[in-house]
């Protein structure tokens, strides 16, 4: 049974860039980040085609123990997230403060990423 079809444009999924991402989540649940990097290397396609599942990534980083399936997910997921909106953020921050500077306005990027940018017009001479 097919349970799921992926199309990995522009090879996000199977070339993306994972160290970030490896290093916090072994500092995360405790485990050495050459763990997350083998493992990950050795069976990218298998998790990808579900041949490979999340109980046997937690048990091959002998997390079993100490956190579900789920907790683990939860972390690894965060990880992601995190990374992919920093990537966001570098490629959109200059279009966004070149579209408002053509409008005259300014921005003031926060260093919180749950709070909004300020808008503010710029001085004329």
């Amino acid at each position: 049974m097919i349970k799921a079809i992926f199309f990995d444009l522009h090879k996000v999924i199977t070339h993306g860039e994972f160290h970030d991402i490896y290093e916090k989540f072994a500092n995360r649940v405790n485990i050495s980040v050459d763990v997350v990097s083998d493992y990950h290397k050795a069976n990218l396609g298998g998790l990808v085609s579900g041949t490979e599942t999340s109980e046997d990534m937690l048990i091959a980083f002998s997390l079993s123990d100490k956190m579900t399936v789920e907790e683990m997910l939860e972390i690894w997921k965060e990880e992601i997230v995190h990374q992919r909106m920093a990537q966001w953020a570098r490629y959109v921050t200059p279009f966004a403060e070149a579209w408002w500077k053509e409008r005259g306005c300014g921005v003031k990027w926060p260093d919180d990423n749950s709070k909004p940018m300020q808008v503010f017009k710029l001085q004329t001479a």
